[in-house]
C-alpha cells in the first residue's frame, strides 16, 4: 500500500475548526443572552427600588399631613372649648349683674 493523501486528514482539521467556530458562537451568543437577562434583571431591581422609595416618600407625606390635620383639628376643639367656657362665664357674670341690680 502507498502512501495516503492528506486530504483526508485536512478534510478533518476544517471540520473540527468549523465545529469549534460554531461551539464558540453558540458560547458567545448565550453569553451575550445571559449579560442581557442581568442587565434587565438589575433595571428591574432599581425601577422596584425607585418604587419602593417614592411610595415611602408619599406615605411619609400623607402621615405627615394627617398629623397637621389631627393638630389642628385639635388645636380647633381646643379654642372652641375654650370660646364656650368664655360665653359660660360671660353668661354668668351678667345674670348675677342682672341679680345684683334686681335686688
Amino acid at each position: 500500500m502507498g502512501r495516503k493523501s492528506g486530504l483526508g486528514t485536512v478534510i478533518s482539521v476544517v471540520k473540527a475548526i468549523d465545529r469549534a467556530n460554531k461551539r464558540a458562537i453558540r458560547e458567545a451568543e448565550k453569553q451575550s443572552r445571559q449579560e442581557e437577562r442581568e442587565q434587565a434583571r438589575q433595571i428591574r431591581e432599581q425601577e422596584k427600588y425607585r418604587k419602593q422609595q417614592e411610595k415611602r416618600v408619599k406615605a411619609e407625606r400623607k402621615e405627615r399631613a394627617a398629623k397637621k390635620k389631627a393638630a389642628l383639628k385639635q388645636a380647633i376643639a381646643e379654642a372652641n372649648s375654650a370660646y364656650e367656657k368664655r360665653c359660660l362665664e360671660r353668661k354668668k357674670a351678667r345674670e348675677q349683674y342682672v341679680d345684683m341690680e334686681l335686688k
